[in-house]
């Protein structure tokens, strides 16, 4: 299964919104905060490696 590439968050700033629009990239957290682009990607990091460790089975290794 493949999916689109994203951003980590939404950007603020017009120019990169536009861009990311243009490209096609959907945000991976969408939380409407005012914030900078090393926020959104700690965020999204932690999503990233769930989502890895869930295609890849090792979600159940590890203990709740």
């Amino acid at each position: 299964m493949t999916s689109a590439p994203g951003v980590a968050a939404r950007p603020v700033d017009a120019g990169l919104a536009r861009a990311a629009e243009t490209l096609g990239l959907a945000p991976l957290l969408d939380l409407q905060l005012a914030h900078d682009e090393a926020v959104g990607a700690a965020l999204a990091a932690g999503l990233v490696r769930a989502a890895a460790m869930l295609s890849s089975g090792m979600a159940a290794a590890v203990p709740a």
